[in-house]
């Protein structure tokens, strides 16, 4: 296999091949899947500083004694050996930036820097860096393949690609864009997403994306983008005269304060109304833009029509989704993205998605908020199960087609074992996603299943468990399997005419009219409301809690039993209209509750004696407003901050770390993340927006005034666990708290106890969806050979941030500790 590289010369630029030896690869050297630690020889030598450039032959041992061979790759090995590594390498007689093009492949190692993957193929990822004088060394995990890297020099991408071609090269990227479709008659007031990248080592400051329309401009300032990275950047297109024709051309310019930059033509369709169309919004996740596509109502009847939320299947993008539908007077179908055609399988940033989009279609198209529809195919009905079950009161009927249960019912690994220590830990940070602990929620919903009974690809057995499921309890469901169907069985396998005419048939009861209620929430963060109750807090984080209440209007009284809640509040609805007080009776408590002033929420909360109705809690103490666990950190506009307070090498590995999630966040959610050194970070500024710090607190400058009160710290060589302290350092510690001044922002953290701890995050799967993340966890590098065991620590907090020993497991005796 011959690999050719465009390089740089210091005397011209050139486009010369350079032919390379062949690559070598290696047989997957761990064992990794949906789980937050997993073993690795390989990244094991890499992260304890043990890794030298191989040659074939050369071996590398498992954890369980099986030795592997680098080997040169040939056609039998295809695109490489699948989740095991490739190299490549090659010289240079200097120094210069450039950018690799690369696919195929789940993680990078570019010259020991960590760098994001393209596990599906995608195409679209290209990472600017740094070639160095000598031998550079381009370091694969495979993924899907084919890999296939290609090198280019600054000048050369300045030369090709760029409309302005510039010494400092700053160039909008031409893949990748998230784009709406104008529709005829509207202002013409839209946003968009470009990737803009950074092939020099300074950052770009006061960078502008401007969007012209003719005579009009719009002018759209750009977050520092840093050294030899790059970002997708939102920005708005105005014109002052409405849509019309069949398209509108928009020329981008990048410019800063000495001139453009680069240029580039999009086109924007035109769409009339009752078209299949596209719309973008910015999202409140992380200020990128996504968007979605809509099927309007044919016509708006006398009765206004709904809106059916549609999720797409894996690798199915939504404007494919929406196009399967036939036009109907009654509903806009409407489909999310999940952020990407893989995206989060619908679960957290994949569930947050949808909600957004639900809520900004439901602000544009005239529709009736009691006739709210989920339906989905495939993963998209994994989804319809998921959003279902986690939010009953927001659908008035689901339809699943084709649809799996959850990550362990449909071919993914075993769950951790209740074993009362850390991986009974782990075990509760992944219920989130155990569609089953809130089966009881379904019976809120209408509920139509839809399945081929010759499914190879999602067995017809996942809709046959979910009816046994709930022949048990439910009583509105109906289900249908189509003979001899597989998976696809064209659009009519999600525009089923009886699928359609069951969910026409539902609508959502008002709260007022609401008078029992039984509402499971596993986690309050992501669900904790059901019509007139809300579940703020729970005893025991991650586990299910259940409310089942029961109101009699008559004689002004409110009944039921709890489990796994400490505390709840509720709708001053439930106190009826001619009365100022009502009677509470919540297990063993009793009490009669005036109507609150200012119409506010009934607070109540349980100690040992019983439950007792209290003032409002301090926004201090976790609810559904900020309660973990670690992966909401990545929420709320975040930003990342790397420390500049060590050493050169050491800010370096900060910073790349940063961009790795910078970039792993783009190619997983669509997404926009930008990073900066805490040098160019106020922590006094945007005091609600998240926050992740890189380094620890000898490296990052904002430590302590973003982290004060926290009951775990790290510096180098060092951890620091409640009362505990740990030394090392490959030790790694993950963990988010509540950030100072603010009623809703979090403070994330990344960090290690030295060069190897830092490494040892690398290949963590914060963004893997299914993944279950405690609030905290420290670990060091025998993980990778170990597992579990490798784990020193990890759990919850209390629920007012403290250290909270019953909810934390260690792994004794805890091999670096001291009293």
């Amino acid at each position: 296999m011959l690999i050719t590289l465009l390089l740089h010369t210091c005397l011209a630029v050139t486009s010369d091949p350079v032919v390379l030896s062949e690559p070598i690869c290696i047989d997957s050297t761990g064992s990794r899947w949906r789980r937050p630690v997993h073993t690795d020889a390989l990244e094991h030598e890499l992260v304890t500083g043990r890794w030298a450039t191989p040659a074939a032959g050369d071996k590398v041992t498992r954890s369980d004694g099986t030795e592997l061979l680098w080997r040169e790759m040939t056609e039998q090995d295809g695109n490489g050996p699948r989740g095991g590594y490739v190299l490549y390498t090659f010289e240079s007689d200097d120094g210069y930036p450039a950018i690799l093009d690369a696919r195929g492949h789940s993680l990078a190692y570019v010259n020991g820097e960590p760098r994001g993957g393209d596990v599906y193929n995608r195409g679209a990822l290209r990472m600017p860096f740094m070639v160095r004088e000598g031998r550079n060394e381009l370091l694969f995990r495979t993924g899907r393949g084919p890999l296939a890297p290609k090198v280019r020099s600054a000048a050369v991408i300045g030369q090709e690609e760029m409309s302005q071609p510039n010494e400092r090269v700053a160039f909008i990227g031409r893949q990748d864009q998230t784009l709406p479709d104008l529709v005829e008659g509207e202002p013409v007031d839209v946003l968009g997403g470009v990737l803009v990248y950074n092939v020099n080592q300074d950052a770009r400051r006061g960078l502008v994306m401007e969007a012209v329309v003719d005579e009009d401009i719009t002018r759209s300032e750009l977050d520092p983008i840093q050294p030899l990275s790059f970002l997708k950047v939102p920005f708005r297109i105005q014109s002052s005269q409405p849509a019309t024709g069949d398209a509108m051309t928009v020329t981008l310019r990048l410019r800063d304060d000495d001139g453009i930059l680069d240029e580039e033509q999009i086109t924007l369709k035109v769409k009339k109304t009752n078209d299949l169309h596209r719309r973008t919004f910015q999202s409140d996740i992380d200020g990128s833009v996504q968007y979605y596509a809509v099927r309007p109502a044919s016509s708006v009847e006398e009765n206004l029509p709904g809106i059916a939320l549609s999720l797409h299947g894996a690798s199915v993008e939504a404007q494919r989704q929406a196009s399967c539908y036939r036009p109907r007077e009654w509903v806009h179908v409407v489909a999310p993205t999940n952020r990407r055609p893989f995206g989060f399988d619908w679960e957290h940033w994949g569930r947050l998605d949808a909600m957004e989009v639900l809520e900004d279609a439901a602000n544009r198209y005239p529709n009736d908020p009691r006739r709210r529809w989920l339906t989905g195919h495939s993963m998209g009905g994994h989804g319809t199960w998921q959003l279902g079950a986690m939010l009953p009161d927001q659908w008035s009927a689901i339809a699943p087609s084709a649809g799996w249960i959850s990550f362990w019912s449909y071919g993914g690994p075993s769950r951790y074992a209740r074993d009362g220590g850390v991986e009974e830990i782990l075990h509760r940070a992944a219920n989130p996603s155990d569609t089953l602990l809130m089966k009881e929620n379904l019976d809120q919903l209408g509920i139509y299943i839809l399945h081929g009974d010759a499914d190879t690809n999602v067995p017809v057995d996942q809709a046959r468990q979910m009816r046994r499921v709930l022949a048990d309890f439910h009583s509105d469901w109906a289900y249908y399997e189509q003979p001899g169907a597989g998976h696809w069985w064209g659009d009519q396998c999600m525009d089923w005419p009886a699928l359609f005419a069951f969910l026409r048939d539902h609508r959502l009861p008002s709260s007022e009219d609401v008078d029992q209620i039984r509402f499971t929430t596993v986690d309050p963060g992501s669900s904790s409301e059901s019509n007139w109750v809300r579940i703020e807090a729970q005893q025991v984080a991650l586990e299910p809690s259940r409310v089942d209440l029961a109101l009699d209007e008559s004689s002004n009284a409110l009944s039921g039993t709890t489990t796994n809640v400490s505390r709840l509040s509720f709708d001053p609805i439930i106190i009826a209209s001619d009365s100022e007080s009502i009677d509470i009776t919540l297990d063993d408590s009793n009490m009669t509750v005036t109507r609150p002033a200012k119409n506010e929420r009934i607070h109540l909360a349980r100690n040992e004696i019983g439950w007792s109705l209290i003032t409002e809690p301090s926004p201090g103490m976790k609810g559904p407003h900020r309660s973990g666990p670690f992966r909401d950190a990545f929420n709320n506009d975040v930003l990342l901050v790397y420390g500049t307070r060590g050493t050169p090498e050491e800010t370096s590995r900060l910073a790349a770390r940063a961009r790795l999630d910078s970039e792993r966040w783009w190619y997983r959610g669509n997404g926009y993340m930008p990073f900066v050194p805490d040098t160019d970070f106020d922590p006094t500024a945007e005091l609600d927006r998240n926050i992740v710090l890189y380094g620890n607190a000898d490296t990052n400058a904002h430590w302590n005034t973003l982290l004060p009160e926290s009951p775990i710290t790290i510096r180098r060589n060092e951890v620091v666990i409640g009362n505990e302290v740990y030394q090392g350092d490959d030790l790694a510690a993950l963990f988010i708290r509540p950030r100072p001044r603010s009623d809703l922002a979090s403070v994330g953290v990344i960090s290690g106890s030295g060069q190897a701890g830092e490494r040892l995050t690398d290949q963590l799967p914060v963004f893997f969806a299914g993944v279950g993340w405690p609030d905290w966890m420290v670990l060091d590098s025998s993980t990778l050979q170990q597992g579990t065991d490798g784990i020193i620590g990890t759990g919850f907090f209390a629920e007012d941030w403290s250290f909270d020993e019953s909810q934390s497991a260690f792994n004794a005796p805890g091999k670096s500790l001291r009293h």
